[in-house]
């Protein structure tokens, strides 16, 4: 990591205005990056028999139910995947 102290001391007197406006721009960048929302962690997908029994429902209800759910994915005409964290979601108002 830079030592900022170190870096300001050794600058020279008509350098300070160009590394004072430096800094602030570095240290709006860094607010920003403080207040951004964290990245979404990283969640288990699961196939389609995983699935059903996770929120104990038939897999072909499941496959039938959740056509252009945000959290399945269809790899191809046979293969559908689904992410954990937003089935189990969907699961708690849709499945009774």
């Amino acid at each position: 990591m830079i030592d900022l102290a170190q870096l300001v001391d050794q600058a020279r007197v008509e350098e300070l205005p160009a590394l004072a406006g430096q800094l602030e721009a570095a240290r709006v960048r860094l607010q920003l990056r403080l207040l951004a929302p964290a990245p979404p962690a990283a969640t288990e997908i699961l196939d389609p028999d995983e699935a059903a029994r996770l929120v104990g429902v038939h897999r072909r209800w499941l496959l039938d139910s959740t056509k252009g759910m945000s959290f399945r994915r269809d790899l191809g005409h046979r293969t559908k995947r689904f992410d954990k964290a937003g089935l189990l979601a969907w699961a708690k108002t849709a499945v009774r």
